[in-house]
Protein backbone atom coordinates (compact mmCIF):
# COMPACT_ATOMS: atom_id res chain seq x y z
CA UNK A 1 0.00 0.00 0.00
CA UNK A 2 1.03 3.61 -0.53
CA UNK A 3 0.39 6.37 2.01
CA UNK A 4 -0.19 10.05 1.42
CA UNK A 5 -0.39 12.74 4.12
CA UNK A 6 -3.40 14.99 3.49
CA UNK A 7 -2.54 17.72 5.98
CA UNK A 8 -4.87 19.26 8.51
CA UNK A 9 -8.49 20.20 7.80
CA UNK A 10 -11.30 21.42 10.00
CA UNK A 11 -14.17 18.94 10.08
CA UNK A 12 -17.32 19.81 12.01
CA UNK A 13 -15.38 22.45 13.94
CA UNK A 14 -12.48 20.14 14.88
CA UNK A 15 -8.97 20.10 13.41
CA UNK A 16 -8.10 16.69 11.98
CA UNK A 17 -4.99 15.22 10.36
CA UNK A 18 -5.67 13.18 7.24
CA UNK A 19 -3.91 10.24 5.66
CA UNK A 20 -4.83 8.33 2.51
CA UNK A 21 -3.79 4.72 2.02
CA UNK A 22 -4.12 3.17 -1.42
CA UNK A 23 -3.78 -0.52 -2.08
CA UNK A 24 -3.66 -1.88 -5.62
CA UNK A 25 -4.77 -5.40 -6.42
CA UNK A 26 -3.01 -6.25 -9.70
CA UNK A 27 -5.00 -7.52 -12.66
CA UNK A 28 -5.42 -11.29 -12.54
CA UNK A 29 -4.72 -11.61 -8.79
CA UNK A 30 -8.31 -12.37 -7.80
CA UNK A 31 -9.82 -12.98 -11.22
CA UNK A 32 -9.97 -9.27 -12.05
CA UNK A 33 -9.17 -8.16 -15.59
CA UNK A 34 -7.92 -4.70 -14.45
CA UNK A 35 -6.08 -3.28 -11.47
CA UNK A 36 -8.36 -2.62 -8.47
CA UNK A 37 -7.51 0.45 -6.38
CA UNK A 38 -8.81 0.38 -2.80
CA UNK A 39 -8.54 3.81 -1.15
CA UNK A 40 -8.96 4.47 2.57
CA UNK A 41 -8.92 8.00 4.06
CA UNK A 42 -8.68 8.49 7.80
CA UNK A 43 -9.09 11.84 9.57
CA UNK A 44 -7.87 11.85 13.17
CA UNK A 45 -8.37 14.59 15.74
CA UNK A 46 -5.57 14.67 18.29
CA UNK A 47 -7.69 17.04 20.45
CA UNK A 48 -10.47 14.46 20.73
CA UNK A 49 -8.11 11.48 20.33
CA UNK A 50 -10.41 9.74 17.87
CA UNK A 51 -11.26 9.41 14.21
CA UNK A 52 -13.72 12.05 13.04
CA UNK A 53 -14.09 10.72 9.50
CA UNK A 54 -13.17 7.67 7.44
CA UNK A 55 -13.88 7.08 3.77
CA UNK A 56 -13.31 3.67 2.21
CA UNK A 57 -13.60 3.40 -1.56
CA UNK A 58 -13.47 -0.07 -3.07
CA UNK A 59 -14.89 -0.66 -6.56
CA UNK A 60 -16.03 -4.13 -5.46
CA UNK A 61 -18.17 -2.77 -2.61
CA UNK A 62 -18.68 0.96 -3.28
CA UNK A 63 -17.90 3.89 -1.01
CA UNK A 64 -18.45 3.72 2.75
CA UNK A 65 -18.19 6.90 4.84
CA UNK A 66 -18.26 7.19 8.63
CA UNK A 67 -18.31 10.68 10.09
CA UNK A 68 -18.64 12.08 13.61
CA UNK A 69 -21.32 14.78 13.53
CA UNK A 70 -22.72 17.37 15.94
CA UNK A 71 -19.50 17.63 17.94
CA UNK A 72 -20.07 19.67 21.08
CA UNK A 73 -17.04 20.42 23.22
CA UNK A 74 -17.06 21.97 26.65
CA UNK A 75 -18.27 21.34 30.14
CA UNK A 76 -21.10 18.84 30.31
CA UNK A 77 -24.10 19.05 32.61
CA UNK A 78 -23.11 17.26 35.86
CA UNK A 79 -26.53 15.60 35.98
CA UNK A 80 -25.42 13.39 33.09
CA UNK A 81 -23.02 11.68 35.48
CA UNK A 82 -25.32 11.30 38.50
CA UNK A 83 -26.78 7.96 39.49
CA UNK A 84 -30.58 8.13 39.13
CA UNK A 85 -32.45 8.29 42.43
CA UNK A 86 -34.50 5.19 41.58
CA UNK A 87 -31.42 3.09 40.74
CA UNK A 88 -31.10 -0.18 42.64
CA UNK A 89 -28.46 -2.88 42.60
CA UNK A 90 -29.82 -6.35 42.00
CA UNK A 91 -27.57 -9.28 42.83
CA UNK A 92 -28.79 -12.33 40.88
CA UNK A 93 -26.54 -14.70 42.88
CA UNK A 94 -28.27 -14.24 46.23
Amino acid sequence: PTSEELGVQTMNGVAAQGIRNTQTIPAGRIGNNRDIHVVNERWYSSDLQLLVKTVNSDPRFGVTTYQLLNIVQGTQDPSLFQIPSDYTVVNPWR
